[in-house]
């Protein structure tokens, strides 16, 4: 049986994975110095095949898919973003469709076409802020400021994006997704895009710690700045149930890196996944 709120689940997990490795620490061995670890994660639905693939000789149980490659994809581009998790637009729009965002955030931080695809696709950072009316404010102002962006309306954007990214760098968050798209509501103030413009970032690598910002004349927003993640220091594992105000059993806690439900059909086996 498919379970209707994969989605839900997947973006919890990858939530809930970013408060337990926040806890873990990594002690250097020259140097006896504690290192903080962290993590990145990308949530995607979609179909796929999964099950054993391989002879009788050598057989491994895998995904296959358009929707594994994105789920990757997505993985990725964190590093660019300086984010933690990325969804993709299917996942936000579920999110939007079925009103279960009460304390998943989710903010548009670009339209990519990634290395591999043709096709773009917003991508959205998410975050868990409960009793984080300042964050939501922020995300508020950083989204209203990516729909005057895509219309080409520069100026107005620009000071969505300053605002949204003043109150986070307030609470002590770098903000890279907001400085990197001020940069470029700068840059094309100055240089207005070609009349074909579409707004469109076409990825050409898998990894991005060497990245440069793209637009033209932006300067490079991820530079090595702290960066808080507002999951941290949560009294208690978030359940469906926090986030969603359903009076249901919901499940405890979410361990899973990725929630996939099989729905067995002819040859190999189909799932639908929030990976």
């Amino acid at each position: 049986r498919i379970q209707e709120n994969h989605s839900l689940l997947g973006v919890l997990t990858a939530l809930n994975i970013h408060r337990q490795v926040g806890q873990l620490t990594y002690k250097a061995v020259r140097s006896d110095r504690e290192i903080a670890l962290s993590c990145r994660c990308g949530v995607h639905t979609g179909s796929i095949f999964a099950g054993n693939i391989g002879s009788h000789q050598r057989m491994k149980y895998g995904l296959l898919g358009d929707g594994v490659n994105l789920t990757a994809r997505l993985k990725g581009l964190n590093s660019r973003y300086n984010s933690r998790t990325l969804v993709s637009q299917a996942v936000h729009d579920i999110f939007a469709e079925r009103k279960r965002s009460r304390h998943v955030l989710l903010r548009p931080v670009d339209l990519v076409a990634v290395k591999g695809k043709t096709q773009p696709t917003i991508v959205y950072e998410s975050i868990l802020a409960i009793g984080q009316p300042k964050v939501s404010a922020a995300y508020l102002s950083h989204t209203e400021g990516f729909r005057l962006y895509q219309k080409q309306c520069f100026a107005e954007a620009y000071t969505a994006f300053a605002e949204a990214s003043g109150v986070l760098e307030a609470l002590g968050s770098y903000d890279v997704p907001s400085r990197m798209l001020m940069d470029r509501c700068k840059a094309y103030i100055a240089n207005p895009p070609a009349a074909d413009w579409d707004g469109v970032e076409r990825m050409t690598k898998k990894s991005f710690e060497d990245a440069q910002t793209e637009a033209p004349g932006a300067a490079d927003s991820r530079a090595k700045r702290p960066t808080v993640s507002f999951v941290d220091g949560l009294c208690a594992i978030p359940t469906e149930s926090d986030v969603c105000g359903s009076d249901t059993d919901a499940s405890k806690s979410v361990g899973a890196e990725s929630c996939v439900t099989l729905q067995q059909g002819d040859g190999a086996p189909e799932a639908v996944s929030s990976l």
